[in-house]
């Protein structure tokens, strides 16, 4: 029997993101001090109501499969939630998924032909970019500026548009900026995209932590033209439990659960009658959560400013700082590397979200290793007379 090597394929990006966070691992593994300030999970343990839930659903037996679109009840549940913020949708336009990247991957493989290309601002999540990859399409990065706390401005998303264009991935609050926009800039963002066509994915996984500034949805200005995608992960800390959601056009969601069925069938059982009860229940773990971010925020951003050279954008939301270190570091790359190599802290160089010269601080991780990562930071970058 002859057997055909298989070819590795050349559209998935590689995650630079879980590499840092495996090479803690290794080197904690090895005795090392390490702070991981990389990786964007909350340090919280799932609330005991919704962990409670899920041991009730197996103990009664809840362990088949759900329809495509994901348990009724769920989808009852997240209607309701989203009607809360005064976002109208039915149970038809909305389905559940594995996480909000499996969200993210139905939507570009249902909305995506060859050749269309998909407008990004940056800095972006880089998890974006295997997903249009694969569905045949070409990014288009628009490049957005500190100067302006990193907003997409209408007339730059404006010159991008080619005939090609069919999607706007909208993400906000953003990681890793944490841009958050008011009703009149998604109103002007609105406008470019009814007048060219564009659907617009809004990424809205962080929607629960905004500082200072209300959260409000894409859905609540262009409802025709937006795919809403959240999920539980961060809100309710359940990263591991994989269970996100889409709201949109029927005939989207329609197309989004056909590809969901055919390549995972549905998202596991359990998780969604956790999901159920975290939508369901006391949101209170929800406000502690937001709480203590809003404290680590302040906390990390306050040490930052405090370093010449380093120079801070204002932001509104998200679980991350993003500071510029590109005067005072240099090869902002390498410098995260030494860092880690040598003063064990762990963050993300900004070149993983096309942003080059700054880093991703993630505040998923206590006060005092925030702290201590950050004054690690300090004192690794070159001595002041060295750069200015």
């Amino acid at each position: 029997m002859s057997v055909v090597p298989m070819q590795q394929s050349k559209s998935l990006v590689p995650g630079g993101i879980l590499a840092i966070t495996a090479e803690c691992r290794r080197r904690r593994a090895l005795g090392e001090s390490i702070i991981d300030l990389s990786l964007g999970e909350p340090d919280f343990d799932t609330p005991p109501h919704i962990c409670e839930a899920a041991m009730r659903a197996l103990e009664e037996g809840g362990t088949r499969y759900t329809p495509p679109a994901g348990l009724p009840q769920l989808r009852q549940m997240i209607v309701r939630s989203l009607g809360a913020e005064g976002l109208r949708f039915a149970p038809r336009e909305v389905m559940v998924t594995c996480g909000a990247t499996g969200a993210i991957w139905c939507a570009l493989q249902a909305l995506l032909h060859d050749g269309d290309e998909v407008i990004l601002p940056a800095p972006y999540y880089p998890q974006y970019l295997s997903p249009i990859a694969m569905a045949g399409a070409r990014t288009v990065i628009v490049q957005t500026h500190a100067a302006d706390g990193f907003k997409l401005d209408p007339d730059a998303l404006r010159a991008a548009i080619t005939s090609r264009s069919r999607l706007l991935i909208l993400n906000a609050p953003s990681n890793p900026a944490g841009v958050v926009y008011d009703l009149t800039e998604l109103t002007a963002i609105a406008a470019v995209a009814r007048e060219h066509a564009l659907t617009i994915l809004s990424d809205e996984v962080y929607s629960a932590f905004t500082f200072g500034k209300p959260f409000v949805s894409m859905a609540a200005v262009a409802p025709e033209r937006t795919l809403v995608v959240r999920s539980v992960s961060k809100t309710y800390a359940m990263t591991g439990w994989r269970i996100g959601f889409a709201a949109g056009p029927s005939s989207l969601i329609a197309d989004m659960t056909a590809v969901q069925e055919s390549c995972i069938v549905t998202p596991a059982t359990l998780s969604q009658w956790a999901a159920v009860e975290a939508l369901r229940g006391s949101q209170d773990c929800v406000v502690t959560m937001h709480d203590e971010f809003a404290r680590r925020r302040e906390l990390v951003s306050s040490k930052l400013r405090a370093i010449s050279g380093v120079h801070l954008a204002e932001s509104d939301g998200g679980m991350f700082v993003f500071p510029d270190l590109s005067a005072r570091a240099g090869d902002v790359d390498a410098f995260c590397a030494r860092l880690l190599r040598e003063h064990g802290v762990a963050v993300v160089p900004g070149s993983e979200f096309g942003a080059p010269g700054c880093i991703r601080i993630s505040l998923g991780t206590g006060p005092a290793d925030l702290a201590t990562g950050i004054d690690r930071l300090a004192a690794a970058l070159p001595d002041e007379g060295s750069w200015n």
